[in-house]
């Protein structure tokens, strides 16, 4: 069945992939979505005169194809972004990117996109074997193979698809007691998005409730101290990026706000767009049910998981606490909610299963 996820998940965004390339001569640079005019057009046009650029369609893809330019941003690919100093905290993508193009600029378009489409069977297959390691059925895979917003980062060159591939790893190598290896993969996912601090952070909270509960693992103390470490190499690149640029991380206050003021004031900025354009009408229908609906489940699945039932009930709830801190800037647009919700949805099947059977590191290491 982890196969078969696999094999969906790559059906699925191949399919996507073909329907957004199919308009622009097959030119893996179209899903950079870069428009013709910002500044990072002038470094595409000297490195591929023949670039395909898109007339209205930027997008966070860029800044991955900046990094991957620029990695140490010490090159002239940092000076053509907005906000470098935030966008050069999440260089994950962009460093895997620089590596599978092998430093030749021209190629890196191309490993975006094969970075994207080999993560999605990966995230299907690790999502089918966590499944099945709780008990649950090996179909748990399509949470992230039929996730609309793992399928939005592949046809434009977000992160979304390598964060889905390394938690599925990361995780399912800790289940089975592969401590290290989990920790480098984890350490790695926090470098492709801060957000996922929130990963080992409840993973840290889980073996402490399960001290307290009687259930200590022999080896608490080296679990504690490795978690606790994972989010280190996030905060020496945060170290080096604010000595680069004077600034640190997170700098961008727009992007954040009070606990779910963000979401209030998103919801009344879409009801306005409502009484706007036919564009924007359509935006506020579909932002206003979309966030109503979700937000919905996501409380129905955060008081679940105040249970505490499996390592997935901390790391949901910290999470959902990411995401009721985002102001509209990050909410507004329907794919935006997509994407920034997508591994949230996918973690909400795990939440509301709780435990079918208790599992431990042994059971797993027999299984």
């Amino acid at each position: 069945m982890a196969l078969a996820c696999g094999f969906i998940a790559l059906s699925v965004s191949g399919a996507a992939l073909l329907v957004s390339l199919h308009r622009h001569n097959w030119e893996t640079s179209a899903l950079v979505r870069m428009q013709p005019d910002e500044p990072m057009a002038q470094i595409a046009r000297r490195i591929d005169p023949g670039f395909e650029f898109v007339p209205h369609g930027h997008y966070d893809g860029v800044y991955a194809y900046a990094i991957a330019l620029d990695p140490l941003a010490q090159e002239d690919a940092h000076t053509k972004v907005d906000f470098p100093s935030y966008r050069y905290g999440r260089v994950g993508l962009g460093w895997l990117a620089w590596l599978l193009s092998l430093g030749r600029p021209r190629s890196v378009p191309t490993a975006l996109m094969i970075i994207s489409l080999l993560a999605m069977p990966v995230a299907g297959i690790f999502a089918s074997l966590v499944s099945s390691s709780w008990g649950w059925s090996p179909w748990g895979g399509l949470v992230a193979s039929l996730n609309p917003g793992f399928v939005i980062g592949v046809t434009a060159d977000t992160s979304e698809p390598l964060q889905a591939a390394l938690l599925g790893i990361g995780l399912y190598l800790w289940f089975r007691r592969r401590l290290v290896p989990s920790v480098l993969v984890l350490a790695y996912l926090c470098l492709v998005k801060e957000q996922f601090i929130a990963v080992p952070a409840g993973l840290l909270l889980w073996e402490l409730i399960e001290w307290r509960r009687g259930r200590k693992a022999p080896d608490l103390w080296k679990r504690l101290g490795m978690l606790a470490a994972t989010p280190l190499p996030l905060v020496a690149w945060w170290a080096y990026v604010s000595d680069v640029f004077g600034r640190w991380q997170p700098d961008q206050p727009q992007f954040l706000a009070a606990p779910f003021a963000g979401w209030i004031d998103t919801l009344r900025k879409a009801n306005q767009l409502i009484e706007g354009t036919t564009y924007q009408s359509q935006v506020g229908y579909v932002t206003v049910a979309l966030l109503i609906t979700v937000g919905t489940i996501l409380v129905i699945g955060s008081l679940l998981a105040l249970r505490m039932r499996t390592p997935f009930h901390p790391i949901f709830l910290f999470m959902v606490l990411v995401l009721s801190v985002l102001s509209y800037w990050q909410l507004l647009f329907p794919k935006e909610v997509l994407r920034l919700m997508a591994v949230q949805l996918a973690l909400l099947p795990a939440v509301f299963a709780g435990a079918r059977r208790v599992v431990t590191g042994r059971d797993l290491e027999a299984g």
